[in-house]
């Protein structure tokens, strides 16, 4: 009887480590995009949402800075169920005239990644190494 009230323990145990890790976890954003596909973009579409005002990246140099921005982003899966933001922007990502990924932004703590080849949407909180600035400055 000690040996399976001893197991039954460990498992809980186990379980609940298990739980602790896996609910912390984050990614980065080169997990949903792939490097590759980070070097063949040709045009980085920005709709700011609050003026509707859009603003289309075509030169290396401008959809360097904006991916870039995205590069140090940590990002915790999330299931978002309402958020209440003051302004969002939405950016499409396009590799040879075709759109790729989709990502909207609310307030610098939600992410939202559209992979338009597969369908598929990955909502994220944003923990930390991401700033609106380089976004907000395109609009200047």
């Amino acid at each position: 009887m000690k040996k399976v009230n001893l197991i039954f323990a460990s498992l809980i145990v186990i379980a609940i480590v298990g739980f602790f890790i896996f609910s912390g976890m984050t990614k980065s954003f080169e997990d949903n995009v792939p490097k590759e596909l980070l070097s063949e973009v040709t045009s980085v579409e920005i709709l700011r949402t609050f003026d509707n005002k859009e603003v289309v990246i075509e030169d290396k140099y401008g959809i360097d800075e904006v991916m870039s921005s995205f590069s140090n982003a940590r990002l915790k899966e999330s299931k978002i169920h309402k958020i209440e933001s003051t302004d969002s922007y939405w950016i499409t990502i396009r590799a040879n005239n075709e759109r790729k990924f989709g990502i909207t932004v609310y307030d610098e703590e939600y992410l939202i990644v559209y992979d338009y080849e597969s369908s598929e949407v990955h909502n994220y909180q944003i923990k930390d190494g991401f700033s609106i600035t380089t976004i907000e400055k395109i609009f200047e």
